[in-house]
């Protein structure tokens, strides 16, 4: 059991390794715990914390978010086969969306070429990714945020 605050000061328990307590959190919820957990360098709580709201939405961005997690847990082992994987496949993901911030995009092709050297995620990076996750896809810009049919915004 892993204990945290939330982006919301709230003290959370968390089951590790797939014994996730309760039903899933709200995306919005989701996403600021992610936050919350990856600026503290958890990423394997971050990838935790996100995934029950990924599995129930099935969110493409949401599910690069959690590559990218977990990527930097691997790394944190030095698994860097394991991390350069997940890098390339966020990043193969990212590069091909054209909503996408290009700061993300150089931080993802840099982490993707060499996740041993390349600088971590700045708190900065790590907003561009969820700020992009959150966002509704230009495939449904009638949805309001947080609302995108494809679930790719948070709430369905």
């Amino acid at each position: 059991m892993t204990v945290f605050r939330t982006a919301g000061g709230e003290v959370r328990a968390w089951g590790l390794h797939g014994a996730r307590p309760g039903p899933a959190l709200s995306h919005d919820d989701a996403w600021d715990d992610f936050r919350a957990a990856a600026g503290e360098g958890r990423f394997f709580l971050a990838h935790d914390l996100l995934e029950p709201a990924w599995r129930s939405s099935r969110a493409p961005r949401m599910q690069i978010a959690i590559f990218v997690a977990a990527a930097f847990y691997h790394r944190s082992r030095h698994n860097l086969l394991g991390a350069g994987k997940l890098f390339c496949k966020a990043e193969a993901e990212v590069v091909r969306d054209p909503e996408a911030d290009g700061r993300l995009v150089a931080a993802l092709q840099a982490l993707a070429r060499d996740p041993e050297r390349a600088e971590p995620l700045t708190a900065e990076g790590l907003d561009l990714l969820i700020q992009w996750g959150r966002r509704p896809c230009a495939s449904h810009p009638s949805a309001r945020a947080g609302e995108c049919a494809c679930g790719s915004g948070g709430e369905k």
